[in-house]
């Protein structure tokens, strides 16, 4: 299960007073405990953090150093005694801008997800995967 963190750090901006930022990040870990323990781990400096269930399924690939967070939905269609449903799966991937990450899901869909089509493709604030 994946859960999103949001850390509240004081740093220096240009102008060489302290404001506040929120990192967001992605982890996978079996209990929430164990999403708290990763953050308290990678930042002790950390003022506040929040932690909750993400809607994330699976991380596509690995970020780059330039690389951006998209987050895709992906929808599959089915039909149960004539009634016809939908199943939605966010996934989380990295990509350089927009059309690196629609070809990225593209290929990712024809490894075995046929079935399945892009459904929405957005800018993620998350910057890394613990």
């Amino acid at each position: 299960m994946f859960y999103e963190i949001t850390a509240k750090t004081k740093e220096t901006n240009a102008k060489g007073k302290e404001v506040s930022v929120n990192h967001k990040y992605l982890t996978e870990q079996g209990l929430y405990a164990e999403a708290e323990h990763v953050i308290l781990q990678q930042h002790p400096d950390s003022d506040t953090y929040s932690i909750a269930k993400s809607r994330i399924r699976e991380v596509v690939n690995t970020r780059t150093e330039e690389d951006k967070a998209f987050v895709a939905t992906l929808q599959q269609e089915y039909d149960i005694d004539g009634n016809k449903s939908a199943m939605k799966y966010d996934v989380l991937l990295f990509a350089e801008d927009f059309d690196k990450a629609r070809q990225t899901v593209k290929d990712y869909l024809r490894q075995g997800y046929d079935d399945m089509e892009l459904v929405k493709l957005s800018e993620s604030k998350t910057e890394a995967v613990l």
